[in-house]
């Protein structure tokens, strides 16, 4: 089936509505009822020959053009190019390479993308915003160029949260790239690196890529996982533990570090275990606006951070006065000061050797009550 004999068009005044689509790509049965035997769906293979294949059904990846007056306005962009296709459907062999058809189809009904004036977006579903962005080279440019692009709040802020914002795993002749530099593996490191590799290891063996990144200099490993362990998670410390984990949110948000916001946004929401409460928390520092979700020392802790990582050299004893009046002593003040200081350190290591998340297992932390415990779980 074709996206041209698929085409429909609908005159309701003079608004013109044309289905277009993105092509059409097998889907098996299981995947959609997989407690249903497929033989219930014999009855309707002959009413609906076309919505059956040799595998399963035929999903048609439908968007609509809508044209009032002189507005065009498109509903939904599909599932994108070629090269997309395997990162949204790596569980379905049939439906490599993928049909991305939507551009040639809206040149069949007369449409260009560039007289496009508007984007509507039902929901954020990948099948439904492939075509936003085209790679030409190693760049991305806008499909559509001179759309503004409309979806709902709602869905807006529940993609954006850390644990939807993963930059991927990049792929090099077959192989994860986890960093920009050469790193060596948990199953091939040996000696003192080994040691230290099973000194932090998470569930599979599984080494975090920020400590990966520094396996050509273990010392340096050992420096980080030390300063790590006792800024963060040390038994000495007396502020609550998420609280010290949503501080470095906070700085990985201002530094735009995405791998230490995902990692440490799902280690505080795991120690909050309250997922609306995190979800509030987490708007609030994206949106520096505090004190409706914080109490007032937590807040004044907070507003301290975005200085010292925004203006460090223009800190001075009042924001310790401040500190203090909120009700911080100065202990607390040394433990946040080193939690921000820290993941200062943290970000900057991250973004300089483009450490990402790909392989890593969001979220595990290591025991605050044993200091000789480094062991992520």
């Amino acid at each position: 089936m074709t996206t041209s004999e698929t085409g429909h068009r609908l005159d309701i005044g003079n608004i013109n509505i044309t289905s277009v689509s993105d092509g059409v790509v097998p889907l098996p049965m299981n995947m959609l009822f997989s407690e249903t035997s497929v033989n219930v769906w014999d009855p309707y293979r002959d009413r609906l020959p076309e919505a059956f294949g040799s595998s399963g059904f035929m999903i048609n990846l439908g968007s609509f053009v809508i044209r009032p007056g002189d507005r065009t306005v498109l509903v939904d962009t599909g599932v994108g190019q070629y090269s997309m296709w395997p990162t949204l459907w790596p569980t379905i062999p049939e439906a490599t390479p993928g049909p991305a058809e939507l551009m040639d189809d809206l040149k069949h009904n007369g449409i260009e993308a560039q007289d496009i004036d508007t984007v509507f977006l039902t929901h954020l579903h990948g099948d439904h915003v492939g075509w936003n962005l085209s790679k030409e080279g190693q760049n991305w440019r806008p499909t559509i160029p001179n759309a503004r692009y409309l979806l709902q709040n709602a869905d807006w802020m529940h993609f954006t949260r850390p644990d939807f914002l993963d930059t991927g795993r990049r792929r090099r002749g077959g192989f994860s790239i986890m960093t920009w530099i050469t790193t060596i593996s948990y199953e091939n490191a040996t000696g003192w690196l080994k040691s230290l590799y099973n000194r932090i290891k998470g569930p599979d063996d599984n080494v975090d890529n920020i400590m990966l990144a520094h396996s050509l200099r273990p010392h340096s490993m050992e420096g980080h996982l030390a300063l790590y362990k006792n800024v963060l998670h040390h038994t000495a410390n007396t502020l609550p533990k998420w609280y010290l984990e949503c501080l470095g949110v906070y700085v990985s948000l201002i530094n735009k570090c995405e791998y230490c916001i995902r990692h440490h946004f799902e280690g505080m929401k795991r120690l909050l275990d309250d997922g609306p409460r995190s979800d509030s928390v987490f708007r609030a520092l994206k949106a520096s606006e505090f004190d409706s979700v914080f109490d007032s020392k937590e807040s004044a802790g907070l507003r301290y951070a975005k200085r010292l990582t925004i203006q460090a050299s223009d800190v001075d004893e009042s924001a310790i006065v401040d500190l203090r009046s909120a009700g911080f002593d100065d202990g607390e003040i040394l433990e946040v000061n080193q939690v921000v200081s820290y993941f200062a350190y943290a970000n900057r290591m991250v973004l300089g050797l483009g450490v990402n998340t790909g392989g890593d297992v969001l979220g595990l932390s290591p025991s605050s009550g044993d200091s000789s415990d480094w062991s992520h779980r």
